[in-house]
């Protein structure tokens, strides 16, 4: 199995650094101050039919990636997260008709 490539470097010795799209330095965990404080970092980017953009925390400087999830109609402009609400809406309709 493949592996897809990263920016980002996690180690616990380094200060955290914002080089994108380089390479971004990372903690290995991430703290308390992530669940509120994480931004995203650059443009979305496709790499073997996934679509992402990295999050880092404004505090710490942790950094993920952060997957879109795929649409059922394929292409590459299908993968941004508003383009899902009609779709969920869609299929809330639909199963409390059903109740």
């Amino acid at each position: 199995m493949a592996t897809m490539t990263t920016i980002v470097k996690y180690n616990g010795m380094k200060a955290p650094y914002k080089g994108y799209p380089e390479q971004i330095v990372s903690p290995l965990f991430p703290a308390s101050c992530c669940v509120a404080l994480m931004e995203r970092v650059g443009e979305i980017e496709w790499e073997k039919g996934f679509s992402y953009y990295y999050r880092r925390c404004r505090t710490c400087g942790y950094t993920v990636r952060h997957f879109l999830p795929p649409q059922a109609s394929g292409g590459r402009d299908s993968f941004f997260p508003r383009a899902i609400r009609p779709q969920r809406e869609r299929e809330l309709r639909r199963v409390t008709a059903l109740a």
